[in-house]
């Protein structure tokens, strides 16, 4: 009788340990899995603010106050200078490579924006580039005789207004007396219509190694100014 109430009395104590044992496992995921959520939830917050800072960046990439071109404002990025009259040339004084141009499309006549072609744009931005003393001056290399290609020209609606979007290349020549020596230039840019004018608005990146970082540039900037157009009334 007395090894029997023994044997119980151990049987009891192994199964309340083993009760103990499992609460502690079952408390022990409860902890692991709030550490989880608690990871999960600050990833997520820091992943939140970093969206914040881009966003944040890249409002913060232009100047808050237009500036007056042809037939429409715009904003400019922070830290470049506006120059030029009947063509306005847009560039960094620290880091002329990317340069952003503003010029009517063609003084002679409007062109509207459904006759624009590829081949119409080449054509016109190859006038233009070379003619006009403060642009070309602006520009690295010879320019005079030098082709321009555009790859493609989609239609496109930036805030209502109805544009051409546009890529490429302009080939500069090192100079007059070495005219084998060229090299291709990223273009990229919109045709719009103005009351009074079309326009042609686009970036060119010069440096003969054409960076990706530099090309993604000229989107970034083109794209983020194109964003502010406000046609004149």
């Amino acid at each position: 009788m007395q090894t029997r109430k023994i044997a119980c009395a151990v049987m009891g104590a192994l199964m309340i340990t083993s009760v103990l044992v499992g609460c502690g496992k079952k408390e022990n995921a409860t902890t692991a899995g709030n550490e989880v959520n608690s990871q999960v939830s600050q990833t997520r917050e820091s992943s939140s603010k970093s969206e914040e800072k881009q966003t944040s960046s890249s409002e913060a990439m232009l100047e808050s106050k237009g500036e007056n071109f042809t037939g429409y404002t715009a904003q400019i990025p922070n830290g470049y200078k506006k120059i030029g009259n009947s063509g306005k040339i847009i560039f960094n004084a620290n880091d002329k490579v990317d340069l952003y141009i503003s010029k009517i499309l063609d003084t002679k006549k409007t062109e509207p924006l459904s006759d624009i072609t590829k081949e119409k744009i080449s054509e016109y931005i190859s006038q233009h580039v070379w003619t006009d003393d403060g642009i070309s001056e602006q520009i690295s290399g010879y320019t005079k005789n030098v082709p321009v290609t555009i790859t493609s020209a989609i239609d496109t609606e930036v805030n209502g207004i109805k544009m051409k979007k546009f890529e490429g290349k302009l080939t500069l020549a090192k100079s007059s007396s070495d005219t084998d020596t060229t090299w291709d230039c990223y273009i990229y840019g919109y045709v719009f219509e103005t009351r009074v004018n079309t326009m042609v608005f686009y970036g060119l990146e010069q440096e003969q190694s054409q960076p990706a970082d530099k090309i993604a540039l000229i989107k970034k900037n083109v794209d983020a100014m194109v964003q502010t157009i406000q046609i004149n009334k």
